[in-house]
């Protein structure tokens, strides 16, 4: 998609090709455009929008155009976008559980069965950051995982939230 930075809603779109081609003419614009593209992944009967990677953040400029490259591969994590464009692991306390401190968990992600990229995936181990919605690990994998968590090196027991979000729930 080509997001004319001048005009509300006045994005160009195109599709690739089978081998994920694709040309958008802003030749004859003469205007800015901020460059991005999305994908649909299918996992377990869930269809998932991903946002790509571009190799160049810049706009481009009508009247001379350019190209960008888009990749399918985790997004940079940053303080201002701490969630990436994969699946998010979110960590809530119990309430009144104050024993444990999510500045200190470790988690350890390790797959079961092949993920949405059609991988076996491997063995991830990361830190929660606080996000505006709360602790997060980000840019994980669609898939099925066992989750393991530590806190100074010590087990901590873990429970799946009931009613969590899926692809296709929206909340």
């Amino acid at each position: 998609m080509a997001d004319n930075t001048a005009a509300y809603n006045s994005n160009l779109i195109a599709r690739t090709d089978a081998q994920g081609r694709y040309k958008i003419d802003v030749r004859n614009a003469p205007v800015t455009f901020n460059m991005s593209a999305t994908m649909t992944i299918r996992y377990e009967g869930h269809s998932i929008g991903v946002n790509l990677v571009p190799d160049n953040t810049e706009t481009v400029p009508g009247g001379v155009g350019g190209v960008r490259n888009f990749t399918f591969k985790p997004k940079p994590l940053s303080q201002a976008d701490p969630y990436g464009n994969l699946a998010c692991v979110f960590v809530e306390r119990e309430p009144g559980n104050f024993s444990v401190d999510p500045a200190k968990l470790v988690l350890t992600l390790t797959p079961i069965g092949t993920l949405a990229d059609g991988t076996t995936g491997s063995v991830r181990t990361t830190k929660v950051v606080m996000s505006g919605s709360g602790w997060v690990a980000a840019n994980i994998m669609w898939g099925t995982y066992k989750v393991t968590a530590t806190m100074d090196g010590q087990p901590v027991e873990l429970r799946r939230r009931i009613g969590g979000w899926t692809p296709t729930s929206g909340a």
